[in-house]
């Protein structure tokens, strides 16, 4: 039996090697002239012509092959992923997408240890990627891995020799890290005990007409196992849920400050007659007050998105298990959980909108407060991507 199953799995791996896929990961606003799917295009091209064989690479978010491939990929066990290509640049960082994105296969490479997966490409400078710079955790990890500099080719025609030549070590890369990756699980493979179908777990689809369990075969224990989510979910809500009443009481306190320099302005006659010099000051002082604030409450943003990003395949993974394991007491608890949580973030999501929506006004009047008031809208972003995904969990009940 486990000959059979190496052979199975050493098949499995030649075939990968055969045909392997992709996300191409960019901010649309970094694609104005077309020139990012232009590069994706020009990326498979190459794959093909340095392997011969094609490379299936997803760009387009919005079609519905992207939606189901990126939910197989990060669901997947390291075996089966995708590799990711994001298009390092700050409308990238800026994006709650794209940053929710590189969070998941960030997590995907911190739990099997394989940095293969992701390419990145530096495409626009960023002060998330300098070296000194620790104030976005997402930043600082992303550095970690080898990237492809292109922020001087980015300029570089099509048909010049520096930006052939870049697509070319860009394709020997993700050929080199395919291979690499493929060696190691053959590796693992060869070295797997006989007791390996122990360690799957496989659960058969009820009846169509009932809500049950998803076939799952072959995740990753800290991703596709039921007991093991329900763990994490149990010990991540409790952090999620004190991190987000911390990022309101945040937004408060920004609240009162804009409200106590705006009422300073509003104190000095008409706005029209204040000398320039006497406002500036007073948007100094107001910058001075938010920054420390509006920088907390970003990293209380990102610190949300990424635990979101890591409760997300737990949570599918326990729905998906519930009707295997769970009686209906325990059934009726984890929904009611689930179902609470966009309840908790509504108040938290509708302070902060409405809070960067009455102050985006003042961002072109001062560049020193527009500072805090950006890292502020960034943070808003962040929390607003983090809740669709919450809101998602409450509809896998239907």
């Amino acid at each position: 039996m486990h000959k059979m199953n190496h052979q199975h799995d050493t098949n499995a791996m030649e075939q990968e090697r055969l045909a392997i896929s992709g996300f191409f990961s960019y901010c649309h606003k970094d694609n104005t002239r077309g020139q990012l799917t232009q590069l994706a295009a020009d990326i498979q091209t190459e794959y093909e012509v340095q392997t011969g064989r094609e490379l299936d690479l997803f760009v387009d978010k919005s079609s519905i092959m992207w939606g189901d491939r990126w939910k197989e990929s990060i669901k997947a066990s390291i075996d089966t992923v995708s590799f990711f290509i994001p298009i390092l640049s700050p409308l990238y960082f800026n994006s709650a997408s794209c940053r929710s994105e590189l969070r998941q296969y960030l997590n995907i490479v911190n739990r099997t240890g394989s940095e293969e997966i992701i390419l990145p490409i530096y495409y626009v400078e960023a002060s998330q990627l300098d070296p000194g710079n620790n104030e976005d955790e997402l930043g600082v990890e992303i550095r970690e891995i080898q990237w492809e500099d292109w922020r001087a080719l980015r300029f570089k025609s099509r048909d010049s020799e520096e930006y052939l030549c870049a697509v070319a070590k860009l394709v020997t890369r993700l050929v080199a890290s395919n291979d690499n990756l493929l060696k190691r699980l053959e590796e693992r493979a060869t070295a797997q005990s006989d007791d390996v179908e122990e360690s799957r777990v496989v659960i058969s689809s009820v009846n169509s007409d009932e809500k049950g369990a998803q076939a799952v075969n072959g995740y990753s224990a800290a991703a596709g196992f039921y007991f093991d989510s329900l763990n994490v979910i149990d010990e991540l809500i409790p952090e999620f849920t004190e991190t987000t009443e911390a990022l309101g009481e945040g937004f408060t306190e920004a609240g009162m400050i804009a409200a106590k320099y705006t009422e300073r302005i509003n104190g000095a006659s008409e706005l029209q007659r204040a000398s320039s010099s006497w406002v500036l000051s007073i948007f100094h002082s107001m910058a001075s007050e938010l920054t420390p604030v509006a920088n907390n409450a970003f990293k209380q943003a990102d610190a949300i998105s990424t635990t979101v990003t890591e409760l997300d395949i737990h949570v599918r993974t326990a729905v998906a298990y519930e009707f295997q394991f769970q009686n209906d007491e325990d059934r009726a608890s984890l929904q009611k959980t689930l179902s609470a949580l966009p309840e908790q973030m509504k108040e938290t999501r509708e302070g902060l909108a409405s809070f960067s929506c009455a102050l985006s006004t003042v961002k072109g009047l001062s560049r020193e407060l527009s500072k805090p008031l950006n890292t502020i809208d960034k943070a808003v972003r962040i929390f607003e991507g983090s809740c669709d995904v919450v809101e998602s969990w409450a509809k896998l009940y239907g």
